[in-house]
């Protein structure tokens, strides 16, 4: 049932904006007569929208999604309209299930960035960001030791920051009334920073007992939590595909 659904929601969503662009005056129009564009993306193949989109929550990534904002854009309009400067924000909640040990992590995300838009007609655009994507969060480490057969795990804490500048390019169109939907159909992305910080309790417990970690166990657990932390910090740099808003122009 999930892939029809989906394929019925995006395919709902395409309507939408394609009919869009053939309502009242041009989107040009429109634009050159406001002054604000306010949005926000609920849905995208994107790392800033993926935790916050009950469409993709189980089916396509690790991410049990637990709740945010979504991620919000806020553009002036330049005079002349072909330019549109601003800024973007974004937060949210969630699990991820760890791809070494199937341990759940929770973690908090923060995405802030600036971006610059080139309209080069009507309504399609040239989109320029720069971004900052920060995850924090705790996760429960565990793996078995081969050499003795036992369960070890501890707690771990760990932040992974990301910087990037994208490229991307779509269409937005506007309504007579103000009504805003957007599609950013490519982002391509390259990081241009990353840092990454775990550490790992050095107390944790065999086979439930709790007691100080070995050096060699305790080495382990530090390797998966920076494994962890430094997949975070792949996935946060990367660019995204259908990228969905929808807002407001004043």
């Amino acid at each position: 049932m999930r892939r029809p659904v989906a394929m019925g929601l995006a395919g709902g969503i395409l309507l939408t904006l394609w009919a869009g662009a053939a309502w009242g005056r041009s989107d040009e129009t429109n634009r050159m007569e406001s002054h604000v564009l306010v949005l926000v993306s609920p849905l995208g193949f994107q790392a800033s929208n993926l935790a916050v989109s009950p469409l993709l929550k189980g089916n396509i990534t690790p991410v049990e999604s637990t709740g945010g904002e979504g991620n919000w854009k806020v553009g002036y309009v330049l005079q002349g309209g072909h330019w549109v400067v601003g800024l973007e924000r974004g937060n949210s909640f969630f699990r991820i299930t760890s791809p070494l040990t199937s341990d759940k992590a929770s973690l908090s995300a923060l995405n802030v960035g600036a971006f610059a838009r080139y309209y080069m007609g009507n309504s399609f655009y040239l989109n320029l960001m720069m971004n900052e994507r920060t995850h924090t969060g705790d996760s429960t480490f565990s793996y078995t030791n081969t050499g003795t057969g036992v369960l070890v795990s501890s707690q771990g804490h760990f932040k992974a920051q990301a910087q990037s500048v994208s490229v991307g390019f779509g269409n937005q169109w506007i309504m007579d009334n103000g009504l805003i939907l957007d599609m950013e159909w490519v982002v391509l992305s390259k990081a241009v920073g990353k840092r990454a910080l775990s550490s790992i309790q050095t107390t944790g417990t065999y086979n439930g007992v709790t007691t100080p970690l070995t050096a060699a166990d305790l080495a382990t657990l530090e390797g998966y939590s920076a494994t962890l932390t430094q997949t975070i910090n792949h996935f946060a740099a990367q660019g995204g595909l259908f990228i969905f808003s929808a807002g407001w122009a004043f």
